[in-house]
């Protein structure tokens, strides 16, 4: 779990200028804070990718944002005190063009307009803990523990183990998700693109995993 200040730290220890590098800064935090196995080439393609959770721009804390402007788009993490992105246009620093500012902040200087919030950046994940905030115990991770299953689609990338507390996400293995397919045809369900379907872990726990596909 990675809270504000590693982000902070890490942003300034880098080194780098992230100018016109939202989505290759926010995929730079998922690898080394979370889990980054998907290298989108913009910011859009991250968008469309991400299973939005919200459009009001009161985003959560841990929650990734996006924005339309220009041919790109514009994304940035939700941290506590902001939404950490790559830009030049932010109201605190961390590093070289990057840093927090809020949403509506970032919105009234840029002209970008807001497309919403999801607790991923595509597949991309960054387990974050927010300030006053309790953390799980060493031995309990979302990894470990998962406890409902969340199909949508029929790929690899449109699954997800879902913690049904917290809303937290992470992607499902190939031999994972061919179980799940079997249960939803098991189950008068399909796998076609916008399906959505949930199971308890006891009901997925069941399932003779197949072969990876």
């Amino acid at each position: 779990m990675s809270t504000e200040a590693d982000l902070q730290a890490w942003t300034g220890a880098s080194g780098r200028d992230w100018d016109q590098l939202c989505q290759a800064y926010v995929w730079n935090l998922c690898d080394v804070f979370g889990s980054a196995p998907v290298t989108y080439p913009d910011a859009l393609a991250a968008y469309y990718a991400t299973p939005i959770e919200g459009w009001d721009v009161n985003v959560p804390a841990g929650a990734c944002a996006f924005f339309d402007i220009g041919a790109y788009g514009h994304v940035g993490w939700q941290v506590d005190t902001g939404d950490a992105m790559g830009s030049g246009r932010v109201s605190v620093f961390w590093g070289i063009n990057a840093g927090v500012a809020s949403i509506t902040d970032y919105i009234a200087r840029t002209g970008a307009s807001f497309l919403g919030w999801g607790w991923t950046n595509g597949v991309n994940s960054l387990p974050y803990t927010p300030a006053g905030s309790i953390p799980p115990p060493d031995d309990e991770s979302e990894d470990d523990m998962p406890n409902g299953y969340y199909a949508k689609g029929d790929r690899a990338a449109d699954v997800y183990w879902i913690d049904q507390a917290t809303g937290k996400r992470r992607p499902v293995p190939k031999g994972e998700l061919t179980a799940a397919q079997s249960y939803n045809n098991a189950t008068g369900g399909k796998t076609g693109a916008g399906y959505v379907a949930t199971m308890s872990q006891a009901d997925f726990d069941a399932i003779p995993v197949q072969a990876d596909q």
